[in-house]
């Protein structure tokens, strides 16, 4: 069971130093123009559909916008993705059936958790200062 440990951890840092050099590739031609387009699109497309389909899912998707937010990708704009999150999901909560919500709970409660431990100065300094993601104009 160590070796599988071991080996998962392995191939987990190849994924995010992969993701590293990709992701910064892929965001850096949006201009700010389209980028409240492809945050509603990455919303729409890629997050919301993988947030209800189990619990699983919306906390992996939970830990993707926070991988997205820490690899500091370029052109990626928290704001405008939460507020896509905010406008896009959060209508939809009526329409869910029980085990949906939950997804959606879950998703939503480690979303605001994040944004609680962001909201204190230290944290922020340390996690966010500097970070293009959080800013409201590039």
């Amino acid at each position: 069971m160590q070796n599988e440990l071991e080996y998962y951890t392995k191939e987990q840092d190849k994924t995010i130093k992969y993701l590293g050099a990709l992701l910064p590739r892929l965001f850096r031609e949006l201009t700010d123009y389209c980028l409240q387009s492809v945050s509603n699109a990455l919303v729409q497309v890629c997050l919301y559909p993988r947030i209800i389909h189990s619990a699983k899912d919306a906390l992996f998707t939970f830990h993707f916008f926070k991988l997205l937010c820490t690899l500091k990708v370029p052109n990626f704009n928290v704001l405008y993705v939460l507020s896509a999150i905010l406008k896009n999901i959060v209508p939809v909560m009526h329409c869910c059936s029980e085990a949906e919500a939950e997804s959606l709970g879950i998703f939503f409660s480690e979303l605001f958790a994040l944004l609680n431990h962001w909201s204190k100065r230290v944290n922020w300094t340390r996690e966010c200062a500097g970070n293009l993601a959080f800013c409201r104009k590039f």
